[in-house]
């Protein structure tokens, strides 16, 4: 594989039904300097001899490996890669037909060390939206550091891998956790720390393919846990270095910590992650977040763990 503008890490694990069309939608590009990094991730479908099957592309390689999770794929992605830029696309995923070349201008204009960029959210039912209406209004602008990570604790900019590009430096010694789920949030704050210029432009790019069986839509202890221990990290990081945006990371934190007691309760899983969780709750002010029904339940919680318990319980899912 030869060093391009562009490499485009993609991990692959069953997913035969959407995989051409993620393909495809690259090789469409009107851009000739990038290459696909195909990493499947012992999969079980067809979706092995689809990756193979694009071999006869100059610009496609192909790696197979025992099966390790989307973190461990990512991983051996950035370390078989080689070029100057790195994107990151999910395999159920498709992308815009300026998709490299808008991000690569809006890079080699900048001389930024990360470019974001805005995505649809595409339904089941053909439906997409744009993610963020209220995009940043201007076309391009380059943010200060502080505002980049208030953008990933508010979602405007958002803990994603695949809406962004970045220089390959800035990946330098990153690992996305093995064996986690919410990999992206666990990293992405590591990723804007060793950037010195974030830039994003109001750029529609990328299409994000919501499954009903995705990782949003099969919550559990364990998904959950994985989402608050990253969260108590990245609470940390902010301490020692934003304090002024510690508010808005605290109100993140409480409704994963409150998420995570009630399906504790539901799963009747109890273990340091949820011990974690209570000291939380109990040590933070109803206030401290967001939506009645949220400060209803830290109430509860500290004031009537009974009722509380009997609440988590009820909705239990059958």
């Amino acid at each position: 594989m030869k060093p391009k503008n562009i490499d485009v890490i993609i991990p692959v694990y069953n997913a035969s039904n959407t995989l051409k069309k993620c393909i495809t939608s690259l090789l469409k590009q009107h851009f000739d300097s990038f290459n696909i990094i195909l990493i499947d991730d012992g999969s079980n479908d067809s979706s092995s001899y689809i990756c193979d099957s694009y071999k006869r592309y100059d610009n496609v390689c192909v790696y197979h490996i025992k099966n390790s999770g989307r973190a461990y794929a990512r991983n051996y992605g950035l370390k078989v890669s080689k070029s100057k830029y790195i994107m990151f696309v999910d395999s159920d995923d498709w992308v815009a037909n300026g998709f490299l070349k808008e991000a690569f201008d809006f890079m080699k204009e900048s001389q930024n060390d990360i470019g974001v960029f805005n995505y649809y959210i595409a339904f089941n039912d053909s439906r997409v939206k744009i993610a963020n209406a209220n995009y940043y209004q201007n076309s391009k602008i380059n943010l200060k550091k502080e505002d980049a990570f208030r953008g990933l604790l508010d979602d405007t900019i958002g803990n994603y891998a695949w809406n962004k590009i970045y220089k390959r430096e800035v990946l330098k010694n990153i690992e996305y956790p093995v064996g986690k789920d919410f990999e992206d949030l666990a990293t992405m704050y590591k990723i804007f720390n060793n950037a010195n210029k974030i830039g994003i432009m109001n750029k529609v790019l990328y299409y994000y393919f919501q499954r009903k069986d995705s990782i949003m839509h099969s919550l559990s202890t364990k998904v959950i846990g994985d989402s608050l221990e990253a969260r108590i990290e990245l609470e940390n990081y902010i301490k020692s270095n934003y304090p002024t945006l510690i508010k808005l990371s605290h109100q993140k934190l409480v409704f994963n910590a409150l998420q995570y007691t009630v399906y504790a309760y539901r799963e009747q899983s109890f273990n340091d992650m949820f011990n974690q969780a209570v000291q939380i709750l109990e040590q933070s002010k109803i206030a401290s977040i967001p939506g009645w029904k949220n400060q209803l339940m830290i109430f509860l919680f500290n004031y009537n763990k009974n009722l509380f318990r009997f609440i988590a319980n009820k909705t239990r899912k059958k």
